[in-house]
């Protein structure tokens, strides 16, 4: 999920994109939904170029898709990138899209023109990529038992491997930095330090009851998706 400016936009598996009115959090409203053909698993929504608002969705098999939702209720799409491997998540820094292709490891578009969007690098994983997340110019990648991949994508056609920090605790499924910490939800949640991206190192970790298989952090606080429960765990510099 996703929220920009007073919309929610959830990747909702086979029932795709659903556009959600959250002004008033106790009276959510639905706004629009878009069919995504395939599961989709996580998406990205805000101003992009010439476009006040533009969603792009990691739809597995279906790849990358982007919808112009400038009108939530009418949502279209108008363009789209089929992808080696399946699309399992995103990462946004204009006007390049990252997609964590799960066997095809990370897939680099560029999405200035978002109606031709065009591949200009990708980096092969020795892992399956569900997750990933970016602190420009590197992208840290979930890639299961592979670990974690650390990315320099300072040339996005030329992507090289800065580090790998194996948790071997699990499968890495998410990942989400904040203030030079990189938050990996495996069978829990581990805490790396990656001040220096090129030397990740072990803080901290929680095992949580489930398998967690999505983070994301806000302020103080990491928010993991753990198999059927949502927790919420303070995480102090």
């Amino acid at each position: 999920m996703f929220v920009y400016e007073d919309c929610a936009y959830v990747a909702d598996g086979l029932s795709g994109l659903y556009i959600l009115d959250v002004t008033d959090p106790y009276h959510l409203e639905l706004l629009g939904r878009h069919d995504t053909h395939d599961y989709a698993i996580d998406v990205w929504a805000g101003h992009w170029g010439e476009f006040d608002n533009l969603a792009f969705v990691a739809a597995n098999l279906n790849g990358l898709q982007i919808v112009d939702v400038q009108n939530p209720s009418l949502p279209s799409l108008i363009g789209s990138y089929s992808i080696p491997g399946e699309a399992t998540g995103i990462h946004v820094s204009y006007p390049y899209v990252y997609v964590a292709a799960g066997t095809a490891g990370l897939q680099i578009i560029d999405a200035s023109d978002p109606y031709n969007p065009i591949l200009i690098g990708s980096f092969e994983t020795d892992g399956y990529s569900y997750g990933l997340a970016g602190d420009d110019p590197y992208i840290y990648i979930a890639d299961g038992n592979n670990g974690v991949v650390i990315i320099d994508a300072a040339d996005p056609k030329d992507p090289h491997e800065l580090a790998n920090f194996n948790i071997s605790l699990g499968s890495e499924r998410d990942v989400a930095i904040n203030n030079h910490y990189a938050y990996v939800a495996y069978d829990g949640l581990v805490v790396l330090d990656v001040s220096n991206p090129a030397h990740p190192t072990y803080t901290t970790s929680y095992r949580t009851p489930g398998v967690s298989k999505g983070v994301s952090v806000h302020e103080d606080y990491a928010f993991v998706a753990d198999f059927s429960s949502l927790m919420i765990l303070q995480v102090l510099p």
